[in-house]
């Protein structure tokens, strides 16, 4: 009995490590992209003129990127969480 209470005990220990690693993976990805974000329109509201590169990468690289990469760390921690139920299955 005091052996399944500790291996539950484990198990919802991991469970929420894996929870809290994925709200420090999508915070710290949307702080750096908002960050980003916050200095080109910073940086677009002094200089009056600035090379339309600068445009074309941030447009074309940066915003996107946290439409594509949220949806990546949630599919991975799901794809890990139900191996993890197969597994207990088996």
């Amino acid at each position: 009995m005091f052996v399944k209470q500790s291996e539950h005990k484990v198990k919802a220990v991991k469970s929420h490590q894996a929870m809290v690693m994925q709200l420090v993976a999508i915070s710290l990805l949307n702080t750096i992209c908002w960050s980003i974000i916050d200095a080109f329109y910073l940086i677009s509201t002094f200089v009056h003129r600035y090379p339309i590169n600068i445009i074309y990468w941030v447009t074309l690289g940066v915003f996107p990127m946290n439409a594509v990469v949220s949806p990546a760390i949630f599919i991975i921690n799901f794809v890990r969480k139900y191996h993890r139920r197969n597994k207990q299955k088996m």
